[in-house]
């Protein structure tokens, strides 16, 4: 199995995460952080789950690879990242303030993406083979 691992898209989080500062949602960032804790587990954890659902033999292959974006707009529309994150990014802040957060946060996004020369977020992975006990 493969699972991605705490770090992903740390670039992106960085942005949002200075989004709702400034927004002056303080208690937001927290439920993002508590996002990312449940849905980017460690290697030590992710290993734990495993051998306690009985498997053993682990081997753990760690790894990452890039998604490049030209801009904000570009990673916000992208049909991958609609599918997999983008709901749950937006339940991070309240229904009600999700459109002006997500405009502030694309125009942010797409600032430090004109600084760069584009959008690259790193997703860490590691690739785990095992055996059933």
């Amino acid at each position: 199995l493969t699972v991605n691992l705490e770090g992903t898209m740390i670039e992106f989080y960085r942005i949002y995460e200075q989004t709702l500062l400034a927004a002056g949602q303080l208690r937001v960032v927290e439920r993002m952080k508590e996002h990312i804790r449940a849905h980017r587990p460690t290697v030590a954890a992710t290993a734990g789950r495993i051998e306690a659902a009985g498997f053993g033999e682990l081997h753990i292959d760690e790894q990452s690879f890039t998604l490049k974006f030209t801009d904000g707009s570009a990673m916000l529309s992208q049909p991958f990242i609609k599918l997999a994150f983008l709901d749950a990014w937006k339940t991070i802040v309240a229904p009600d303030e999700v459109l002006n957060v997500f405009e502030r946060l694309e125009t942010n996004l797409n600032k430090a993406a004109g600084s760069s020369g584009g959008l690259t977020m790193t997703v860490p992975i590691a690739c785990i083979s095992c055996w059933k006990r």
